[in-house]
C-alpha cells in the first residue's frame, strides 16, 4: 500500500490519523521484515496522474481534492443511516429534513455537506442549533437533545468493531459492545467497508445509543492506533474510488486484533 499524507510546507505531518498510518505502515514493515507498504509526504492540495496509485491521507479538501482525479463526487455525510434510525437504536426523536423543518431545542447536522473544523478534520457529531425564523437550505438530519454521560468511538472493518474510543465524558462509563455490534449488525444495507461509529452512554438508564457514522477518512482517531488502521484507511478509499479489489493491493491483510 502507498499512501500519499498531507505536509505542511516543510513537510512537517499536520495531523495525529496522519501519524497513526506512519506508525502502522512502519509496523506492518517490520512484521513482514520488508518493505511492503509506503507513505510520502506531500504540502501540495493538487494533484496529476501520478497520485492515482496512492491512498490520501489528511484534512477534508486534501482528499477531496483527490477524488477530482476520477472525476468522482466525494461521498456526502453519514450521520445516522435510515435502518439505525428506529428509537432502540437512537433513544431520542431523530428525522430527515429540510431547514423549515427544525424544531426548538433539537441538534441540526447537513446531510448534503460535509462540516469540518478550523484544522481539517470532520468533527465527531455536530451540535450547531439552527434559528427556527431562519430556513436555511440544504438538507439536514435533526436530533432531540439529550444528556449524555459519556461518547465513545468505535471502529468497524468488515462487518466488525476492531476499536473503542473514549470521545468525551466520565472516563469510568463504559458502552456496552453488544449493543454497538448489533447497531453495526443492523445497518446492512451497503455500509461502507471502514467507517466510525459514534455512540453515547446514558448511565441511569443503562444504555449505549447510536450518534452517527462517519466515513472512514479526516477523522479524530481520539488515541487509537493499531496496523489495521493503515488497511481501514486504505480500503475505504479503494470503495469510494469504485475499486471492488481493493483486497489484492493489501499484502498482510490478515488481522488477528480484537
Amino acid at each position: 500500500m502507498n499512501f500519499m499524507i498531507e505536509s505542511t510546507s516543510k513537510l512537517r505531518i499536520k495531523h495525529s490519523h496522519s501519524w497513526a498510518i506512519v506508525k502502522a505502515c512502519r509496523g506492518l514493515n517490520w512484521d513482514a521484515h520488508k518493505q511492503e507498504h509506503h507513505y510520502v509526504l506531500s504540502p501540495h492540495q493538487a494533484f496529476d496522474d501520478r497520485a492515482e496509485h496512492f491512498v490520501p491521507v489528511g484534512s477534508v479538501n486534501f482528499v477531496h481534492n483527490y477524488f477530482d482525479l476520477y472525476r468522482i463526487a466525494p461521498p456526502l455525510p453519514i450521520n445516522i443511516p435510515d435502518q439505525l434510525m428506529p428509537e432502540c437504536f437512537t433513544g431520542r426523536e431523530v428525522y430527515n429534513g429540510k431547514g423549515k423543518d427544525y424544531k426548538i431545542g433539537f441538534c441540526a447536522r447537513r446531510t448534503d455537506l460535509t462540516i469540518f473544523n478550523y484544522s481539517g478534520i470532520k468533527q465527531p457529531f455536530y451540535d450547531f442549533h439552527l434559528n427556527p425564523d431562519d430556513c436555511i437550505p440544504g438538507e439536514w438530519q435533526f436530533s432531540e437533545s439529550i444528556e449524555l454521560d459519556a461518547i465513545w468511538r468505535a471502529f468497524v472493518f468488515q462487518g466488525k468493531m476492531v476499536g473503542l474510543q473514549r470521545c468525551s465524558g466520565d472516563i469510568s462509563v463504559f458502552p456496552c459492545p453488544v449493543a454497538i455490534q448489533d447497531m453495526i449488525d443492523a445497518w446492512d444495507d451497503n455500509p461502507p467497508v471502514a467507517y466510525a461509529l459514534d455512540v453515547g452512554v446514558i448511565e441511569k438508564k443503562n444504555s449505549t445509543i447510536v450518534l452517527g457514522a462517519e466515513h472512514f477518512y479526516s477523522i479524530d482517531l481520539f488515541g487509537f492506533s493499531d496496523t489495521i488502521l493503515a488497511f481501514m484507511f486504505a480500503a475505504w478509499f479503494y470503495e469510494a474510488i469504485g475499486f471492488k479489489d481493493w483486497q489484492f493491493l493489501m499484502p498482510g491483510l490478515q488481522y488477528k486484533g480484537a
